[in-house]
């Protein structure tokens, strides 16, 4: 169920969610880049709104999501 939810929110959603799980885990841009395999500088352009994720990059993101 929680699958289904996490792929309808929209691509402003996933990253306040992604946000929302940072500040509620105490986690780091590093280690969230970490765990998406991906570089802090993209994380950080993500939650700045310079930059969108790819399509492989938001199903990461959702997996990520669904596992924390």
């Amino acid at each position: 169920m929680i699958k289904y939810v996490i792929s309808l929110i929209t691509m402003d959603n996933l990253i306040k969610e992604l946000e929302k799980i940072k500040k509620a885990k105490g986690l780091t841009y590093e280690s969230i880049a970490h765990n998406l395999g991906i570089s802090f500088n993209t994380v950080y352009r993500w939650i700045k709104g310079k930059n969108n994720p790819s399509h492989l990059a938001e199903d990461k993101i959702r997996d990520f999501i669904n596992r924390s």
